[in-house]
């Protein structure tokens, strides 16, 4: 009995024993990791925009007024109707003018003759004078000039076009008195339609003639078109703060109304050679921001915290100062579970 009971605590801890190892090597086998997908870091251009709205416009866009009196006689052209340069569009009344016309050709006629006879009389025979000489040169000087004003009034009774275009407007109908100043006519050419906006006076010197321009016109559900600068103002609206740019359009289009609201996808700063990430890998603590990239730990891909500079950002793209370099693998999806020096499972790497 004596021998019974001395060698019983000694089994039991032997028991215990071998238990506390089994456990202390199942727990020291098992090491938590994460899924994430990775992609090797790379550089590009990055090209940051600014967005303004803008007009269309048309450099042709004029208000014809009256410059001569009388009865509106003639529309050849109805609103919203195409026209060709110096196609007749409306006629004023010019019967009036008419027998002005004929009056000063007689008078001019007279003044020339009595200039001529009295130059030769005082050339070949000493009659007269030369004062009157001088006088009958200055009456058909004068004649001659009205009559190459009635000549000039008379054609302005016609109102013809300036450029190829399109009637806009008709403020005047037939049978309807115009007076000098009278609005007769809103005219659009309509070959050279182009978009003008206001760019804030931030972007002053980062937009420049000939950059390319992404259009989205208010027309056919949002249509985008490509354009460039052909136009940067050289002052600033004081009112709004804002520098007019003028932006071309592709010639021919359908549809195209001035006044037709559009918004304008300008560039405003390009950078080459830089390391671009997507802003959703940035994640931020109290020390800055930080991106994860994969460390080889002797065989097993761990998780680096990263701290990274922030440059540029534009269309959920951000320009990486510092931090990161070309031939980085950076931790992409599933960098939000995360942890610096956690073991990786990695779903896949792009080349």
């Amino acid at each position: 009995m004596k021998s019974f009971k001395f060698l019983l605590p000694l089994v039991l801890v032997a028991a215990s024993c071998g238990s506390e190892s089994t456990e202390t090597a199942s727990t020291e086998s098992f090491e938590r990791s994460v899924n994430v997908s990775v992609d090797t870091v790379k550089t590009r251009d990055f090209v940051n925009h600014v967005n303004v709205i803008g007009t269309v416009k048309s450099t042709g866009d004029i208000l014809v007024t009256s410059e001569v009196s009388g009865v509106v006689t003639r529309v050849a052209i109805r609103e919203g109707g195409r026209f060709k340069k110096g196609d007749l569009i409306l006629k004023i009344d010019d019967s009036s003018l008419l027998q002005e016309l004929e009056i000063a050709k007689a008078n001019a006629s007279t003044a020339r003759e009595a200039y001529q006879r009295a130059a030769a009389l005082w050339k070949d025979s000493r009659i007269g004078s030369e004062l009157a000489v001088l006088t009958a040169e200055n009456q058909a000087k004068q004649a001659q000039a009205s009559l190459d004003l009635i000549q000039i009034r008379l054609a302005k009774s016609n109102v013809t076009a300036p450029f190829d275009g399109v009637l806009e407007r008709r403020f005047v109908e037939q049978g309807e008195m115009a007076a000098p100043g009278t609005p007769l006519l809103r005219l659009i050419r309509s070959d050279d339609l182009h978009v003008e906006a206001g760019v804030p006076a931030r972007y002053a010197g980062q937009v420049n003639v000939g950059d390319p321009v992404t259009v989205r016109l208010d027309m056919d559900g949002g249509r985008s078109v490509q354009g460039r600068v052909t136009s940067v103002a050289n002052s600033i609206d004081p009112g709004p703060r804002t520098f007019n740019v003028k932006v071309s359009l592709p010639a021919n289009m359908s549809g195209l109304k001035v006044d037709l609201v559009s918004e304008l996808r300008l560039e405003i700063g390009r950078r080459t050679n830089v390391v671009v990430v997507s802003q959703e890998y940035v994640q931020r603590d109290e020390s800055g921001y930080k991106v994860f990239t994969v460390v080889d730990d002797n065989g097993t891909p761990r998780a680096k915290t990263t701290y990274v500079t922030l440059g540029a950002d534009a269309d959920n793209q951000v320009i990486i100062e510092s931090g990161l370099s070309a031939g980085d693998v950076l931790i992409t999806k599933g960098a939000v579970f995360a942890e610096n020096n956690i073991k990786l499972n990695l779903q896949g790497a792009s080349k």
